[in-house]
């Protein structure tokens, strides 16, 4: 297969394999040497995984950054050294005298920013080692919290000891924290007992294909139309077009004026947040950062940065 392809792939990730094994998989049936996830799904969790190929794998680290949705279930009464159902049952209490009324109260207080302590089994990395590979050797070291941000979080349904959660968060959310997080507040304790992704950025599960699929979609040549190219990968990021002189100081690596911006879309623009530039023909030239706070100053003098190329693609 032709090595010059790119893009990016909405692989649904079965249970049973790891992330690597996922993105191993797909190298293999497109005989590609560049091929990376956008963020790690827990071995036992299935659901979407954009794996980029080629040289969209440069524009991976802007997709991690998108928000994610989740359909989990959560057990009650039982609590696990990895805080999902794969790992060992540390403590089993009772479950049965929780109310649905308080359910729902310790549900809502998770809605919002809110702080989070990472699990040992997981791939953050303490003095350069992963947090999974210490725990695997039976190390356990004090890990900083954290803020995530749990944009919507509703209660599906409940049949005790299980509950069902539909949840929208922020990168770096861990669902496994957020089940033991809400047992310990109900005072039974909790697992993540079932896990899938169901939206990674403008990545939905809909729209994912399995990895049988894309053997059959490799043997009937068409991958073309399954790759999605890096705009639409970058969907979830604001579009800014800026005119030609900026467009040629973006080129050489050179911020964007207020003046030099021609339109944008895809909602409020805050100091510090990421942005696609396009010139004026339409074509995707950089990722950028907002230099300017625009709901702050939204009429800002012409001669102030207001973009920072952070990744040029031209």
């Amino acid at each position: 297969m032709n090595n010059g392809i790119y893009g990016t792939l909405n692989i649904n990730k079965p249970p049973g394999i790891t992330s690597h094994d996922a993105v191993a998989r797909v190298r293999k049936l497109l005989k590609a040497r560049k091929v990376g996830h956008t963020g790690t799904l827990d071995p036992d969790a299935s659901g979407v995984l954009p794996i980029c190929v080629g040289k969209a794998t440069r524009m991976s680290q802007y997709l991690i950054e998108a928000d994610k949705e989740y359909h989990l279930i959560a057990k009650l009464g039982e609590t696990t050294d990895t805080q999902d159902a794969s790992g060992k049952i540390l403590e089993t209490r009772e479950w049965k005298d929780v109310t649905e009324e308080a359910i729902r109260e310790v549900v809502q207080r998770f809605v919002g920013q809110i702080e989070q302590i990472p699990p040992m089994y997981s791939a953050c990395k303490h003095n350069g080692k992963r947090l999974y590979q210490l725990a695997r050797e039976g190390q356990w070291v004090e890990r900083k919290p954290r803020q995530v941000v749990i944009h919507s979080l509703k209660l599906a349904a409940i049949q005790l000891p299980l509950l069902t959660l539909d949840v929208s968060c922020s990168k770096g959310t861990y669902m496994r924290t957020l089940c033991a997080d809400m047992g310990e507040l109900l005072g039974c304790g909790a697992h993540l007992h079932k896990l899938v992704r169901t939206r990674c950025g403008q990545f939905t599960i809909e729209q994912s294909i399995s990895l049988a699929e894309l053997q059959d979609i490799i043997a009937e040549n068409r991958l073309t139309e399954n790759l999605y190219a890096l705009d639409q990968m970058l969907a979830h990021l604001p579009a800014i077009t800026i005119d030609d002189e900026s467009t040629r100081r973006v080129r050489l690596g050179s911020p964007v004026p207020v003046g030099g911006i021609l339109d944008s879309s895809g909602g409020t623009i805050t100091e510090g947040m990421k942005v696609r530039l396009y010139s004026s023909s339409g074509k995707l030239l950089a990722i950028g950062e907002s230099s300017l706070d625009f709901t702050q100053n939204p009429t800002p003098e012409n001669h102030r940065i207001a973009f920072r190329p952070k990744k040029v693609l031209v």
